[in-house]
């Protein structure tokens, strides 16, 4: 997905990925993007999730853990996109 909606079908597409990954359920303890079985061995064994943390400084250190390139995996897609 290019960041645009230009048509109907990316509208689709933004509504289908918004509905997954834009919703109450990120916000539960358990909840990670990670598929629950990875193709691929995440860099790492990273975990992608919401971080709970009120403290800027913590949030920096997770964000700054975050892999040099991400896995298309964690956006359903298979690991050659």
């Amino acid at each position: 997905y290019g960041g645009k909606i230009t048509d109907d079908m990316d509208r689709r597409l933004f509504n289908t990925y918004a509905a997954h990954w834009v919703s109450p359920a990120v916000l539960d303890p358990d909840f990670t993007y990670n598929p629950g079985e990875p193709i691929n061995k995440f860099p790492k064994d990273f975990v992608y999730r919401v971080a709970d943390n009120l403290e800027v400084d913590a949030y920096r250190r997770y964000a700054s853990s975050f892999p040099d390139v991400d896995t298309p995996e964690i956006f359903g897609l298979h690991p050659n996109a």
